[in-house]
């Protein structure tokens, strides 16, 4: 089975697993060890984002780029 085979099936899995757990895990691993909770939350963050001046922009240009980066900070790209 190749790296990128593996991967799949472990998403697969993984997927399935949350799909009957998940909301339960996370509730759990926030009560039980919140310093890991936070730690998991900061990893599914990007590390970077990098944005021209805003300074000149107008209001809807300044609109446009929110919209534009809404799915990058909230993880949905």
């Amino acid at each position: 089975m190749s790296a990128s085979e593996l991967g799949e099936v472990f998403l697969s899995d993984l997927l399935a697993n949350f799909e009957q757990h998940g909301a339960a895990a996370i509730v759990k691993a926030r009560e039980t060890d919140p310093a890991a909770y936070v730690r998991v939350i900061a990893s599914l963050l990007p590390r970077e984002i990098k944005v021209d001046p805003i300074a000149d922009l107008t209001d809807e240009e300044l609109d446009a780029r929110i919209r534009q980066l809404r799915p990058v900070v909230l993880g949905e790209c």
